[in-house]
């Protein structure tokens, strides 16, 4: 089964997933392109914890603005920290990129992509996530005025980017830990 692409809407947010024969994998690109979702479609595990679902299954999603304290958001998946984890000069707690909605960039199959710009530090922020049978991927890009760069060249300001995660940790685990 190749990898295919699907669109719903949670709580009036528009998701895009990946789902592929192994896993399935689901990102709100609204709420900084937090992936919301990651299950393994062989034993039905979720992997990223969340607060508990209501009713509906379906996790509590809901907007928040720059400024906002972090632990005032929806609290699931995995989202981005840049330029910092911590509140810093140039940004707030846990970064630029979570509280903002991301442009979605509609141009790959097998992979959902968006960008944001992110006035605190001046720079443009880019992710790619893909499944593929060989296991998911992410992929970021980092750049300023004047284009994309691989890296994040503005050292002297301590820009560092967090992929900051919550994963369900069950009985099973933690014989492996």
């Amino acid at each position: 089964m190749p990898t295919e692409r699907f669109t719903q809407t949670i709580h009036g947010f528009a998701v895009h997933g990946l789902r592929s024969e192994t896993a399935e994998l689901t990102v709100c690109p609204e709420l900084g392109m937090r992936v919301i979702d990651f299950i393994d479609r062989r034993t039905g595990r979720r992997w990223f914890w969340g607060p508990p679902r209501g009713t509906s299954g379906l996790p509590n999603l809901f907007r928040n603005r720059p400024g906002d304290p972090f632990d005032e958001s929806p609290l699931l998946g995995l989202d981005e920290c840049l330029p910092s984890v911590h509140a810093c000069p140039t940004g707030p707690d846990h970064g630029e990129v979570w509280p903002r909605a991301t442009t979605l960039i509609d141009d790959a199959p097998g992979t959902v992509r968006t960008r944001v710009s992110l006035p605190g530090c001046g720079l443009d922020f880019e992710r790619a996530v893909t499944l593929d049978p060989a296991g998911t991927g992410r992929c970021f890009r980092i750049g300023g005025e004047d284009g994309f760069d691989a890296a994040v060249r503005d050292q002297e300001r301590g820009l560092r980017l967090f992929a900051h995660r919550a994963i369900e940790i069950d009985a099973l685990d933690k014989g492996a830990l």
